[in-house]
């Protein structure tokens, strides 16, 4: 089978794989589709830690074609949703309900095969099954879903307030949706990308910001002359990481979603927090998020064609992503078992 495999840091290829079998309390799956997702090109690039020789992608769904030994609850045929991160349950972390922390966290696509191939072998304890209804493809977008319900979840949004909302790619997309479906009033996108900011509009923001303006604070204020009630970074950037220090109103809460480079160092002033009394949370993957993921997409809440710009053939899995970087380019699908490209 054709598969994307990690060799090392600024190496991956497209390779023969031998068909996997499934193991014990595995099923093997059928790949539909599987998305391209920054941290994919951040492990690509070196920056985030993967197994060298892996099969990358952690964003994917499919139809099971055959059972491991013990598998009850799941049937060939079954359409699924992946979750890709594996806990072990037992540390104390996953013992005490918050297996995102877990010691000894896996993850399909980073540290075992992951969707970027034809085929992939998933434990049953990661499958969501799929509405009859409901298009495969679309799976694929539930583990994204899920961590932004996550970080939603972390944010602790009230009906009726407000939000800005920085960074208008694929993530920042989904969250401007998920936030107007959880009662957001006004949705303030700030992006650099004149045709993601458009793409923001068409799909519900209030209105939209260019960052790089030089009175850029300035529009904020006329949005929001306290300062907005939420902020939501997604883009995991110095300069949008201090942004939302900046303009946060007097006891807003901020979300620093986007990941941001292991490396990346942010001067911040302390008094400012300490005298606004900011609350500031992070949000790692999509912990107990997954089914709800499912339901939202199963219910066509989500505008999943806007959001899906490309589809790309899993031998163009270079050029995909490098289209990641294109203006024009919100969420990337592989398609392991078409032959052409299929993009807009």
């Amino acid at each position: 089978m054709k598969a994307v495999v990690f060799q090392g840091p600024g190496q991956v290829a497209v390779q023969d794989r031998p068909k996997p079998q499934p193991q014990p309390g595995e099923v093997l799956i059928h790949v539909a589709a599987c998305g391209i997702c920054g941290t994919d090109a951040h492990i690509v690039e070196g920056s985030y830690e993967a197994t060298p020789g892996v099969i990358l992608g952690h964003e994917f769904a499919g139809t099971i074609v055959a059972l491991g030994e013990g598998i009850e609850d799941f049937a060939v045929g079954d359409a699924v949703a992946v979750d890709p991160n594996i806990t072990c349950g037992t540390c104390s972390f996953c013992q005490r309900g918050e297996k995102q922390l877990c010691q000894h966290l896996k993850a399909l696509g980073v540290t075992r095969d992951g969707g970027f191939a034809e085929w992939c072998t998933v434990p049953q304890t990661q499958l969501y099954r799929l509405p009859h209804e409901m298009p495969t493809w679309q799976g694929a977008l539930a583990e994204p879903v899920a961590c932004c319900l996550h970080g939603l979840d972390r944010l602790g949004l009230k009906q009726g307030e407000t939000v800005l909302l920085l960074g208008g790619g694929a993530i920042g997309m989904l969250m401007l949706q998920l936030l107007q479906h959880a009662g957001a009033t006004q949705i303030i996108v700030s992006e650099p990308n004149a045709t993601r900011r458009e793409r923001a509009l068409r799909l519900g923001a209030t209105a939209v910001l260019d960052p790089t303006a030089p009175d850029w604070e300035s529009q904020v204020a006329r949005w929001f002359p306290e300062g907005p009630d939420r902020i939501v970074e997604t883009a995991g950037a110095g300069p949008t990481l201090q942004q939302a220090i900046q303009v946060a109103r007097r006891g807003a809460t901020i979300l620093y979603f986007g990941v941001a480079r292991p490396e990346l160092e942010v001067p911040i002033r302390p008094y400012a927090i300490y005298q606004k009394e900011l609350t500031l949370t992070g949000s790692f993957v999509n912990p107990y998020t997954h089914g709800r993921a499912v339901s939202l997409l199963a219910a066509s809440k989500l505008d999943c064609d806007t959001l899906v710009t490309h589809r790309f053939p899993i031998k163009a899995f270079a050029t995909a992503l490098a289209t990641q970087k294109e203006a024009e380019a919100i969420k990337i699908l592989i398609l392991p078992h078409t032959i052409e490209e299929n993009s807009p």
